[in-house]
């Protein structure tokens, strides 16, 4: 699960947990931030990169898909975010709400997708 809040008109904080049963363990504090016409993913996780965090620049942006790399990082170089807003004409059987689409990858396309529906 993805959870994000607006902190000010130029950011935004949020982190990755995964609940199982009764515990939510953190995977991962994340910033969207806007500084000198450029936006950047920090992706910080806890017991990797001792701590510190991982900047990811804003490289495309077209429709919904927004994608970030960050080609010195070992392991992802690119994070791709596809956004599917809910089609007002579409059967909400089918799709009920709002989702997400993230894959992390390296720079020759290799990588995990994860995805998310709104709550």
């Amino acid at each position: 699960m993805e959870i994000w809040t607006q902190t000010n008109h130029e950011s935004l904080a949020g982190k990755g947990i995964r609940i199982e049963g009764p515990d939510t363990f953190l995977l991962e504090k994340v910033e969207l931030i806007s500084k000198n016409d450029e936006v950047w993913y920090i992706a910080t996780v806890p017991d990797q990169n001792n701590s510190l965090p991982i900047e990811f620049k804003l490289v495309k942006s077209e429709g919904t898909v927004y994608t970030f790399e960050n080609e010195k990082h070992d392991f992802p170089q690119r994070i791709i975010y596809r956004f599917k807003p809910v089609d007002k004409n579409m059967n909400r059987d089918i799709m009920p709400v709002d989702s997400l689409l993230v894959r992390v990858e390296s720079l020759d396309g290799n990588g995990i997708d994860y995805g998310f529906a709104r709550k």
